[in-house]
C-alpha cells in the first residue's frame, strides 16, 4: 500500500485502504516510509488507521521512518515522536535504532498479548 509508489499492488493512503477493505486484518505490518506526508495530525490518523486494520493481539509494526527530505510536505520522524505515538497507540517499541539513510528503524509490539506470548 502507497499512495504514491506506481508499483505498489495497491496505490493509495492506508485510510483509503481501511475504507476499502475493512474486514482485512493483519497481524504485522511493514510501514518502511509510506507514512511520512502530512501534518503531525495526519500522520497521527494514518497511525490509526493502520491500528485499525491489525488484529487485536499480539501485533506487530516494523517501522523505516525518514528523518529528513526536500519533498514538500514532508513529516520529518523523531524517536521521541515514535515513542509517543507507540505509548498513543497501546504500543510497545522492542526496539528502536539509527538506521541507513537518514532513517529510524523502530519495532512496536502490542500490548494487548495473548497469555502464553512475551516480548523477546
Amino acid at each position: 500500500i502507497d499512495g504514491s509508489s506506481a508499483v505498489a499492488d495497491y496505490r493509495m493512503t492506508v485510510d483509503q485502504y481501511l475504507y476499502s477493505f475493512i474486514s482485512f486484518k493483519f497481524n504485522v505490518v511493514f510501514c518502511l516510509g509510506g507514512i511520512n506526508f502530512g501534518t503531525q495530525f495526519d500522520i497521527q490518523n494514518q497511525i490509526a488507521a493502520m491500528v485499525k486494520l491489525l488484529r487485536n493481539r499480539d501485533s506487530r509494526i516494523y517501522w523505516r521512518c525518514y528523518t529528513q527530505s526536500d519533498a514538500p510536505n514532508f513529516f520529518p520522524w523523531t524517536m521521541d515522536l515514535l515513542a509517543h505515538f507507540a505509548e498513543m497507540f497501546n504500543f510497545e517499541i522492542i526496539e528502536m535504532a539509527a538506521d541507513v539513510g537518514e532513517t529510524i528503524y523502530c519495532e512496536w509490539l502490542s500490548n494487548n498479548r495473548s497469555i502464553t506470548y512475551q516480548a523477546t
